[in-house]
């Protein structure tokens, strides 16, 4: 999975948002390989996160690649102050070493 830590250039968060339901998220559906994108936004400052999952790192690379991606990703850091990025492996639990409560 693929996380991209963001900080909003405005204390509000709506001109984020709007980008991301409006122009990124369209975009990004409709690629190869695409699994899912969430943007979870802080309630108490204006840090977000935007989670990306694809197939394979290959297919999302691809993705950053397009001429799409350039036009929408740059829609969506103009909305910020800064961002980082690092990709992340969801962690594996065994199923029988789980406590019902």
């Amino acid at each position: 999975m693929h996380i991209v830590e963001l900080v909003a250039a405005d204390p509000d968060t709506t001109p984020l948002k709007r980008t991301f339901c409006e122009q990124f998220r369209p975009a990004i559906v409709k690629q190869p390989g695409f699994c899912s994108v969430e943007l979870l936004v802080s309630r108490h400052d204006a840090r977000a996160y935007l989670m990306i999952d694809f197939e394979s790192d290959a297919m999302r690379a691809a993705w950053v690649e397009t001429e799409l991606h350039q036009h929408v990703w740059g829609q969506l850091a103009a909305c910020c102050a800064r961002y980082s990025s690092a990709d992340y492996d969801l962690a594996e639990c065994e199923e029988q070493n789980v406590q019902r409560i």
